[in-house]
């Protein structure tokens, strides 16, 4: 038997711009955005003027909602794309955004803030170490630092490269599945502490005939819902909030 071929990690689309400039997300938060607010308001209302950063901010959603919440929020967008930064500063008047990478590091900001956000961004990547670095290092001593994706319950980390049938050539990534205790570890490492706030969508997403890999949810004999997409991967969500041990 022949062997089988390893995945090309390295060749991977992890972006689409078009799918985030067609969005209309400023009209109504996303469900995950009123969770996300919510478990961050007492912290945040806490603040005299709080500094706020969201990484991979794209055309700026979350920080739009982020400023109706906090009007007295100073807000920062990290994106690597211009176009979306582009879009960011016109739709997020008063925000300041800024071209980076956080996974390499280039053009990354020296300043520090309150409270540092990475939204759905995280299950990109392959390795943890270089994008948790850039995180905390733009995270004030005492803040905290908001992720907020799927992450394993189980202790298993799942690296994914995907293909669509009819674009053999392209493999894509974004649900990689890191386990809630590699993370927990990694941070121990640093000294800080993990904790993670589960979260179920509370309404049902039609399955895209369009694109299988968009999430869409089914309902269990329980009633519970799924969220899943054309990978067959079961999304668990969670915020993950770190700080200080």
């Amino acid at each position: 038997m022949a062997p089988v071929a390893e995945p090309d990690f390295k060749e991977v689309k992890a972006h689409d711009s078009e799918h985030y400039l067609r969005e209309e997300g400023k009209r109504e938060p996303k469900e995950s955005f009123k969770f996300i607010l919510g478990e961050v308001r007492d912290y945040v209302s806490g603040l005299d003027s709080p500094r706020i950063a969201d990484v991979g901010c794209a055309t700026g959603d979350f920080l739009y909602h982020t400023g109706q919440a906090f009007p007295d929020a100073e807000l920062t967008g990290i994106d690597f794309y211009p176009e979306l930064l582009e879009q960011a500063a016109a739709d997020v008047p008063g925000g300041n955004f800024i071209k980076a990478d956080v996974l390499t590091g280039e053009g990354w900001p020296d300043e520090q803030f309150d409270a540092v956000f990475m939204n759905g961004v995280h299950s990109i990547f392959f390795e943890v170490d270089p994008w948790l670095d850039n995180m905390l290092a733009i995270t004030k001593p005492g803040g905290r630092t908001f992720i907020f994706g799927i992450w394993n319950p189980d202790d298993v980390d799942v690296l994914t490269s995907v293909r669509y049938v009819d674009d053999p050539d392209t493999p894509r990534s974004g649900w990689n599945y890191v386990s809630k205790t590699t993370m927990t570890r990694h941070l121990e490492r640093r000294g800080k502490s993990a904790k993670f706030t589960d979260w179920e969508i509370e309404m049902d997403l039609p399955r895209d005939k369009d694109d299988p890999m968009r999430t869409w949810t089914f309902r269990r004999e329980d009633g519970t819902r799924v969220t899943i997409n054309g990978a067959q991967i079961v999304h668990n969500f969670s915020l993950l909030e770190i700080t200080d041990a």
